[in-house]
């Protein structure tokens, strides 16, 4: 049960993480086109 509760945790973790890393990658997207003319 307490094994379950873990996987689940670190499901959560990977996915926020996950999140973060593509939210930045959006924002360092939109300022590359703001550059470029």
């Amino acid at each position: 049960m307490l094994f379950k509760f873990y996987i689940i945790l670190i499901l959560i973790f990977i996915l926020f993480f996950f999140n973060c890393n593509s939210l930045k990658n959006i924002e360092k997207y939109k300022s590359h086109n703001k550059k470029i003319p």
